[in-house]
């Protein structure tokens, strides 16, 4: 057994919200519509969204992000570049869906005990989402204890835009 810790992280600006449909027509279940501010799987704001090549979601890119390299050696851009337009406006769950999936491709013991998450943004109170962002993302993650925590920026970092860390603690088995 040996533990193993993953630091993501990801950020972007916030916007007037436009509906976006995607149009990646090789990948299945990939026509969706991309509407509003997205975090966790949640929209928690139907007037704004993130730019961004995807839906931008904060915090399901930096659980990819503090998961990707460490168990597929691989981070979030090398393994959906924003470089074709595969991904463009693409739903960051079925994003987390892949990178899953990926994982278990690998034939890989591993448990992953926690994700604790902080995100900064100043246009939404996280407290009024956490629990349903938490229950979503408990789908992909039954047996993961998750941790959220929404701050403020209070003057320190750009108003304009969110912000998300995710530390994770993961255990792998021979």
């Amino acid at each position: 057994m040996a533990l193993f810790s993953g630091l993501g992280f990801d950020s972007h600006r916030i916007i007037d919200n436009c509906k976006i449909y995607t149009e990646n027509m090789n990948i299945p279940d990939s026509i969706d519509m991309i509407s509003g501010l997205m975090i966790g799987g949640i929209c928690v704001d139907k007037d704004k969204r993130f730019m961004a090549n995807s839906d931008g979601d904060i915090l399901i890119h930096s659980i990819i992000d503090s998961l990707a390299p460490t168990i597929l050696k691989k981070d979030i851009g090398e393994l959906f570049p924003d470089s074709t337009n595969m991904y463009k406006n693409y739903p960051s769950e079925k994003l987390l869906k892949h990178m899953i999936e990926k994982i278990e491709g690998e034939n890989v013991k591993y448990r992953i005990h926690s994700l604790d998450c902080v995100i900064v943004i100043d246009s939404v109170k996280i407290t009024n989402f956490k629990d349903q962002i938490i229950q979503n993302l408990q789908r992909f993650f039954p047996q993961t204890s998750i941790v959220l925590k929404g701050k403020r920026t209070e003057g320190s970092l750009s108003s304009d835009s969110g912000y998300c860390w995710v530390v994770s603690l993961i255990e792998y088995f021979k």
